[in-house]
């Protein structure tokens, strides 16, 4: 490719080496999506980053109650509660009757 190449770039080799391949529009789409792409993180900004993650994604709360929040229907009293698994069971198996129906109509 002519001009300059970003070290980050997120095409492998083999793809920067095709679009290079295809012309000169080929070598513009790599080097825009070389130039345009975010850098990710080297080093110990890597490690931060990745320890942040972490600390954010892992709640408060243990796992069952958690469940046991999302079933109730959270902490305001709003939502379906327990009766939202039972409206999803009731779904289910309406649509597998309704299945097993259409097919025994089609066996006739």
């Amino acid at each position: 490719m002519t001009g300059k190449q970003s070290v980050h770039s997120p095409l492998t080799k083999r793809q920067r080496t095709r679009l290079a391949q295809s012309g000169a529009d080929g070598s513009a789409l790599a080097r825009a999506v070389a130039d345009t792409s975010p850098v990710a993180p080297t080093g110990q900004a890597a490690a931060v980053a990745k320890a942040r993650k972490a600390v954010h994604s892992a709640g408060s709360q243990s796992a069952s109650s958690s469940l046991a929040r999302s079933l109730e229907g959270g902490s305001g009293g709003v939502g379906l509660g327990v009766f939202l698994p039972f409206l999803l069971g009731a779904a289910g198996l309406g649509a597998v009757a309704l299945l097993a129906l259409r097919r025994r109509r089609r066996a006739e």
